[in-house]
């Protein structure tokens, strides 16, 4: 676009972002930032990686909304699930690990183990 002032034509540039925002690439700036070691709460974010966020590397971020240092879980955890078989183990804890009628024995145990029991033997 040329705008006249006073006798000389000057051509305009493309509008400045008053924002303070940068506009990039998507790709330069992923592969920029899988380069770059972020300060602040960047450096501990699990969104680090696909930040949209433009950050300045000397500068550390202190406050941001989608910040998360939760913990990552795996997509299946290994969880111990009941076990099969009669209602008694081999290393039962309290009165049960040691008495003579844990294998016939009728009553749940529990994880803590039994400690007062009026059929102990």
């Amino acid at each position: 676009m040329m705008k006249k002032e006073s006798g000389s034509t000057k051509r305009q540039g493309p509008p400045k972002i008053e924002s303070g925002h940068r506009q990039r690439s998507a790709y330069a700036e992923s592969a920029q930032a899988s380069e770059r070691q972020y300060l602040g709460l960047c450096s501990t974010c699990n969104e680090s990686a696909r930040c949209t966020l433009v950050r300045d590397p000397q500068l550390p971020v202190l406050f941001c909304e989608l910040f998360d240092c939760s913990p990552r879980i795996p997509p299946n955890p290994a969880r111990p699930g009941p076990t099969a078989g009669p209602n008694h183990s081999q290393r039962s804890l309290g009165l049960c690990g040691n008495c003579d009628k844990r294998i016939d024995c009728k009553f749940e145990k529990s994880e803590g183990g039994v400690w007062q029991c009026e059929e102990y033997e």
